[in-house]
């Protein structure tokens, strides 16, 4: 176990620049993912109160769709749409 651990500390510092790179990735993704949650949840909530018969049904049938799909099927749904991408940090091709 301990060998294992080695490893890691002999590496550790080549490792640091593409932990930093991906953990700024990590942190705007998050960014964008709240971003556009905050955004549908709003317009969603607004719709559910609206005098509009048809905006208030379609609000509630997102909502409860939404409600009884986990959330594993929906992001494996997302990644098998968007297909897997490598992803392209900086300095590659």
């Amino acid at each position: 176990m301990i060998e294992f651990l080695a490893v890691y500390r002999r590496h550790f510092g080549e490792w640091v620049p593409e932990l930093l790179l991906a953990s700024v990735g990590t942190l705007q993704l998050m960014v964008l993912s709240f971003t556009l949650a905050s955004l549908i949840g709003l317009v969603v909530a607004l719709a559910r109160v609206s005098r509009s018969r048809l905006l208030r049904g379609v609000a509630v049938v997102y909502v409860e769709v939404a409600r009884g799909m986990p959330a594993l099927v929906i992001a494996l749904s997302r990644e098998r749409e968007l297909g897997s991408r490598p992803s392209r940090g900086p300095g590659r091709a």
